[in-house]
Formats: structure tokens, sequence, C-alpha cells
């Protein structure tokens, strides 16, 4: 019996996804300058603070995602 394995093409509904996605993903380059502005002095330890917390949610992620054999992320998660 074959494995099973990804299907590795994309559709029209998948590269309008991605479009979208370059759109509205493209704020994470503006937001960091404007939340300095507000955060003023404390902006290095703001940075560490996040980096932090993104690191914790990584690692959640990590250990979801070693309970699976298969493919899906966290809608496999869910399930």
């Amino acid at each position: 019996m074959p494995q099973p394995s990804l299907i590795r093409a994309l559709g029209r509904w998948d590269l309008t996804a991605i479009g979208i996605n370059q759109v509205i993903g493209g704020s994470i380059f503006l937001m960091p300058a404007i939340l300095a502005g507000h955060v003023g002095a404390w902006a290095p330890w703001a940075f560490v603070a996040v980096g932090a917390l993104s690191m914790v949610i990584a690692l959640c992620f990590a250990e979801a995602a070693s309970r699976f054999d298969t493919t899906g992320g966290p809608s496999l998660f869910a399930r």
C-alpha cells in the first residue's frame, strides 16, 4: 500500500488567498514602527517581551504537532 503524500498543486482559490494574505500581511512591516512610537523608550523591552510570548506560542504548537502523524496544523489539533 503506497504512503499518502501531500498534493503539491495550487489552484485559482489558493493563489487568490495567497494574494490577499500578502496584502493584509504587509502591515506586519508597518506596525512595529507605530507601536514603538507609542511605547517610547520601553520599545526594546516590549520587543523582547513579544518575542518571548511568541516563543511560548511556538512551543505550544510544537507540542501539539508532536502528537499527530498527519498534516493539518491547528485544524487537526482542534479536531
